[in-house]
């Protein structure tokens, strides 16, 4: 079977450039054979680094585009969401159509139809409706990141999915942060002057909202035991600044700490059980259409094997969905190799899919990238798909192109 290889693309960039010359140009001169279309997406301040060319929409020009109150590219229809909140209808997206036009010209060149969704990770969402995000051991809301126990977020989480699928049928959905997320956030003006370690990061990400507290009391989990010992290591880490350590003891140190606190072991363990329970129903509804399902490995926290740190348990959340996406963002080609490995290592023959990174910091050169995507293929990846079309230079897509032609010269021997 012939490998995938896709490429992510913002709704904004097709009605910038052109939807149709665009997925043309994606098909043909990149060498694509699948889109990786975002229908759902978070704010953020971008650098689009060819909109200095012009375009055809005046106000998606940018090239410093700031984006706040960002959400959907359609227009959600509300009898789908439940209890969950709606997501937030970007007009100039979804008044465009941009979503349905983008699907009718993949369809007619060939393109597979992949929708690129992010689910949880909503700073417009949160801010709305804070009682819905995270809540952290000392009771500060991350408004970025909606908590995946709630049963209205599921609600939403569910809701989305089932919208998709009814309005426009795509091949795959691709689900980024259907999860927990952690401290670090990159949010405007995020100020963090402490050195912290992974576990005092961990620490500070835990959610203990009223729902992830009832899950874990439902399994016999302590959570005044959890909190008061999360607290205690918290305190004194934060102080610490052990982050600024040889990596040889911080590395181990979190283990440590989960062996010394099985309370709080198992307050980590029911987080996952909480992800991929969702996950499975978000299959289970994406199936009833006729839709396959994907879920990115992190969006944070690198390599797969730190999954975990955002609720991912990289075994049982591939089981749940038709393909695990790592995503492997490094410059060097053997820590990629190196990612993927430990991924099949654990999931044991289900599917997966590799994300690259084309962009700067992780694409080196054209043969760096083209090396990566080799590398993907050489592993058993159906599919690799690279970041961002509308983010990268002129070069840089001359650089997935050449990757592209690479894994089609690999497959034709």
């Amino acid at each position: 079977m012939r490998s995938v290889r896709g490429l992510f693309v913002y709704p904004w960039d097709l009605l910038s450039e052109g939807v149709d010359q665009t997925i043309e140009r994606i098909s043909g001169e990149l060498g694509c054979t699948a889109l990786a279309l975002n229908c759902n997406y978070h704010s953020g301040r971008f650098l689009h680094p060819r909109h200095r060319d012009g375009g055809l929409v005046p106000t998606l020009r940018g090239v410093i585009n700031h984006r706040e109150g960002a959400g959907a590219a359609f227009t959600p229809n509300p009898a789908r969401y439940g209890q969950g909140p709606l997501p937030l209808r970007e007009a100039p997206l979804a008044d465009a159509r941009v979503i349905e036009r983008a699907s009718a010209a993949a369809r007619r060149v060939g393109l597979g139809l992949n929708f690129w969704v992010v689910v949880l990770h909503s700073s417009s969402l949160g801010a709305a409706h804070p009682e819905l995000s995270v809540r952290n051991l000392y009771g500060d809301r991350f408004r970025f990141a909606l908590c995946p126990a709630q049963p209205r977020v599921r609600d939403y989480a569910r809701g989305l999915v089932d919208d998709l699928c009814a309005q426009f049928q795509p091949d795959w959905l691709m689900l980024e942060s259907p999860t927990y997320l952690g401290l670090v956030h990159g949010d405007h003006h995020e100020l963090i002057l402490a050195n912290l370690d992974e576990l005092a990061k961990l620490l500070l990400g835990l959610c203990f909202c009223e729902a992830c507290q009832e899950r874990a009391a439902a399994l016999g989990i302590s959570v005044r035991e959890v909190l008061v010992a999360a607290r205690k290591l918290s305190d004194r880490l934060i102080e610490d600044e052990r982050g600024g350590l040889d990596p040889m003891f911080t590395a181990s140190e979190t283990v440590s700490a989960l062996l010394a606190f099985p309370e709080l072991y198992a307050y980590l363990r029911m987080r996952g059980d909480t992800v991929t329970s969702l996950l499975a129903e978000l299959r289970s509804i994406a199936t009833a259409y006729g839709v396959r399902t994907g879920v990115t490995s992190s969006i944070f926290t690198r390599p797969a094997s730190k999954a975990w740190m955002e609720g991912t348990e990289l075994r049982s959340a591939a089981a749940a969905v038709d393909s695990l996406l790592t995503v492997s963002y490094f410059p060097d080609p053997a820590a990629v190799r190196g990612d993927i490995r430990w991924v099949k290592g654990l999931i044991e023959g289900q599917p997966f899919q590799v994300a690259l990174n084309a962009g700067y910091p992780d694409a080196l050169s054209e043969v760096n990238l083209v090396t990566k995507a080799l590398i993907a293929a050489e592993e058993g990846a159906t599919g690799v798909f690279y970041y961002n079309y509308g983010l990268l230079t002129h070069e840089r897509l001359r650089w997935v192109a050449a990757a592209n032609a690479a894994l089609a010269a690999r497959e034709s021997l």
